[in-house]
């Protein structure tokens, strides 16, 4: 399997948890996201998708892009980073303050050692920014170098 066929099937994967988890039929999905009800059907049977699929879907689940990646597709990051980005990411304020407390951050007053944490935090994001470019840049390959929204 191509790595964009592999990147498409972690994030097609993400998406039917996450449809599952919120206990919404595959025409909610579509509706939600904006995008043809026929088209997220042949999404949702593995169709690989365009970065638009990706940006549609993660705004009709009131999420980022970056949500949709797996933590697998993270997983340089570094263990403490990676707990902090599921917590976010999960909504546990007591796994956040765990995390955070983990990376020498205090929670409840989170001046001291913050400047160390948000060294590493952007060094995390620009980890998520590098794995998303490639999601975009394999959707791209995919779409054969163009972003396409009349697939629908």
């Amino acid at each position: 399997m191509s790595d964009e066929n592999r990147i498409s099937a972690l994030l097609l994967e993400r998406i039917r948890d996450i449809q599952q988890s919120r206990g919404l039929s595959a025409a909610a999905l579509a509706r939600q996201s904006g995008i043809q009800k026929d088209r997220m059907y042949r999404l949702l049977d593995g169709q690989p998708l365009t970065v638009d699929d990706v940006w549609s879907i993660a705004a009709g689940l009131q999420m980022s892009p970056a949500d949709l990646l797996p933590l697998d597709a993270v997983s340089s990051l570094p263990e403490d980073e990676a707990r902090l980005l599921q917590a976010v990411r999960t909504g546990d304020r007591e796994a956040v303050g765990a995390a955070l407390r983990t990376l020498g951050v205090n929670p409840a007053d989170p001046a001291p050692g913050a400047v160390a944490a948000a060294r590493e935090l952007r060094t995390s994001a620009q980890t998520i920014r590098a794995a998303a470019d490639g999601i975009e840049r394999a959707a791209r390959s995919l779409d054969g170098g163009e972003r396409s929204g009349t697939d629908e």
